[in-house]
Order: structure tokens, then C-alpha cells, then sequence
């Protein structure tokens, strides 16, 4: 969509966001419906057993705005994939740049 009309991508990650709410691990044939039907099958919840989150700090790290480019209805998919890789790239720094700050250290980003 960025491509399509030439507008730059800005890269967030949101430490703290997995705490916001508590879930469930659901059974390994479970999982395993949720990989074939491509869908991610969740029990959580929140405060009070609400879907009201629970109060943790947000830190936003937010990353260098990257360029689309000129507007380009119909990118190939040599040209997303870098754009991809860019925006992979900025996401893992922003985070290996904050994580220390956020008490995160120890870990380590893997996108999928």
C-alpha cells in the first residue's frame, strides 16, 4: 500500500505490548489446527478476566521513516521484498537499540 502511494514506511515496536494481556497455552493439537487453518486461535484476557488490558508501561521505539519511492501501483515482488528487508532490518535495530532500556537485554528479536 506505502508503494502504491509513494508513502514512507515508519518502523514502531511497542515493548511491553505481550503484557498487556494473560493467555492461555492452549494444547499442542490446538497449535497445530491454528498453523493448517492459518489463523491464530487465542484464549486471553485482561483485568477482571475483562478484555479491559492490564495496566503496564508502553515504550515506543520508533524507527527512521524509509522511502517508498515515487507512488507504484504495481510493484513486483523483487521490489516489496527489499522494501521488506529495510523495514526488517530498521525494526530489529530500534529494538536492539531500546531493548536495554526496557529491562530486555537479555533478548533477542525474531521475525518469522
Amino acid at each position: 500500500m506505502a508503494m502504491r502511494h509513494g508513502l514512507p514506511l515508519v518502523p514502531v515496536y511497542v515493548f511491553g505490548n505481550t503484557k498487556i494481556y494473560k493467555r492461555v497455552q492452549l494444547p499442542s493439537a490446538v497449535e497445530a489446527l491454528s498453523n493448517m487453518l492459518h489463523v491464530s486461535l487465542v484464549a486471553f484476557w485482561g483485568r477482571l478476566g475483562s478484555l479491559v488490558p492490564f495496566q503496564v508501561p508502553l515504550t515506543y521505539a520508533i524507527g527512521n521513516a524509509i522511502d517508498t519511492g515515487r507512488p507504484n501501483l504495481n510493484p513486483t515482488e523483487a521490489q516489496v521484498d527489499a522494501l521488506h528487508a529495510l523495514f526488517c532490518a530498521e525494526l530489529k535495530r530500534i529494538f536492539d537499540d531500546h531493548k536495554g532500556g526496557y529491562g530486555w537485554g537479555h533478548k533477542e528479536l525474531v521475525l518469522v
